[in-house]
């Protein structure tokens, strides 16, 4: 859970984007993407209660909360490039 005020199924939802790009799953990401336009989900940090930089934190501190493996782990090497990718990705479509 990022350290915000923001409610925790928004952080999901946000961060469920997240693990589609790093899983590849472009297209179910551009289908939840709008959804989520649809529903009016907030997609850009100035509308979420949690920073760009809150949120890099909470996906690099993820891999070490708990002992099981996740597409985190997998990627963790490549993570903060990752991250930067993903953000590209969500500039282009939104």
């Amino acid at each position: 859970r990022l350290n915000s005020k923001e409610k925790h199924g928004i952080q999901v939802g946000y961060s469920t984007l997240f693990t589609l790009f790093l899983h590849g799953e472009h297209k179910i990401l551009e289908d939840l993407l709008n959804f989520y336009k649809f529903a009016g989900f907030p997609l850009d940090f100035d509308k979420l209660k949690f920073s760009k930089d809150m949120f890099i934190r909470a996906v690099n501190f993820a891999p070490h909360l708990r002992s099981r493996y996740t597409v985190l782990n997998k990627f963790y090497s490549s993570i903060d490039e990752n991250l930067e990718k993903f953000f590209q990705f969500l500039g282009k479509v939104k």
